[in-house]
């Protein structure tokens, strides 16, 4: 297990609405997202069913919507 925590803003699986992975808010302001970067979790949008890590990206990126 090696958790980390990064930026709502940034453009990953880990903070895409589309990403079916285990993920939590890392703070009460909703701006981080805390995630274990040795998951694998399936693409529920534009690369439907492929495996993808927290860190991975693509271009069909929408923000979690529990996010700000």
């Amino acid at each position: 297990m090696s958790e980390t925590s990064i930026s709502s803003s940034l453009k990953h699986c880990s903070t895409c609405e589309f990403w079916s992975g285990p993920r939590k808010p890392a703070n009460s302001y909703m701006t981080h997202v805390r995630y274990d970067t040795t998951d694998k979790a399936q693409c529920l949008g534009k690369h439907k069913g492929s495996s993808k890590g927290g860190h991975d990206s693509c271009s069909s990126w929408k923000k979690w919507a529990v996010l700000k």
